[in-house]
């Protein structure tokens, strides 16, 4: 498949890719950017896609039965899937952000061999599932936060010869990792020295001792296990994700406190915070701000980490 646009020069080589950025998507009903049957080489990035909600038959990026993909700073939400990366090659995955998905990554190759896929540096947070993958090998997954979704990452039938590792699992609600009953392949979940970080890892095994680095018992997912399970997350390396709890207490006739709690995560110190209320008032810039509104109404917050 040739890909044309106006004006553009790009022919779709390596070193003169076809080039899609800084684009904002409403995917209602449909996909966001869907590229098919081609090994042109592209780059999407720097883009903003919303669905209508999870539930909607869409993805944000989807990319079918191709080679040469590059997908970079982009933010997909509320779609049924984020990216959606089948039978593929030689896709890289970098600095992404997926939320409010039913999954947040999905990649499957079904029975073809895929080779050369990367998937680093992105953070998947209250999807259902961060990351699905199944009937895919020989793909890279690393330095990844899984954050806040109902379950981590979702192994699946045939999923096998995979390296997972360096990823952060943080605070996914029902399991940070599960595999499907019937699955039989083996991936692997560390590099020899250094595997995942679970936060559920010392609910799971208890009584399991640490050198300051890694926990001396492994973290078994089906047919798997991370020999060398992380004592703290690898997050100090990523940019932080801005998240906010509000709590509202009425103190007056007309008179409401709203106590904001970050409730992101933190990444790499030292950090700082804006928070605009909307009300016309001055930005604050602690942590956890308590602000006063005379007036009752729908404010978007907006905060910046």
């Amino acid at each position: 498949m040739d890909l044309f646009f106006a004006g553009n020069t790009s022919d779709g080589t390596k070193s003169n890719p076809y080039i899609f950025e800084n684009l904002v998507i409403n995917a209602d009903q449909v996909d966001g950017i869907m590229i098919q049957n081609t090994n042109k080489y592209i780059e999407i990035k720097n883009s903003t896609i919303i669905g209508l909600d999870h539930f909607s038959e869409d993805s944000g990026i989807k990319i079918m039965d191709s080679s040469n993909v590059k997908i970079t700073n982009n933010t997909i939400q509320d779609c049924i899937n984020g990216y959606a990366l089948w039978r593929i090659n030689n896709v890289s995955l970098l600095n992404n952000i997926g939320f409010s998905n039913r999954v947040g990554i999905s990649i499957s190759s079904y029975l073809e061999k895929a080779i050369g896929n990367l998937i680093q540096n992105n953070t998947l947070y209250d999807n259902i599932a961060g990351m699905s993958i199944q009937y895919i090998n020989d793909t890279l997954v690393i330095n990844n936060t899984f954050y806040s979704n109902e379950m981590g990452m979702w192994i699946g039938i045939e999923a096998h010869n995979n390296l997972i590792f360096m990823n952060d699992f943080i605070n996914n609600t029902e399991t940070d990792t599960s595999i499907y009953p019937e699955s039989w392949g083996i991936n692997f979940l560390d590099n020899g020295s250094i595997g995942n970080y679970y936060s559920d890892y010392t609910v799971r095994y208890p009584f399991s001792y640490n050198n300051e680095a890694v926990w001396e018992t492994p973290y078994q997912i089906g047919n798997s296990s991370d020999n060398f399970p992380a004592c703290y997350p690898f997050g100090y390396e990523k940019r932080p994700l801005a998240k906010a709890t509000p709590n509202i207490t009425k103190v007056g006739e007309d008179l409401w406190n709203v106590n904001f709690t970050f409730s992101g995560l933190s990444g790499n110190p030292p950090l700082s915070y804006q928070w605009d209320f909307e009300d016309g008032s001055p930005n604050s810039t602690e942590r956890n701000p308590i602000h006063s509104y005379s007036i009752p109404g729908y404010y978007n917050i907006s905060l910046t980490v």
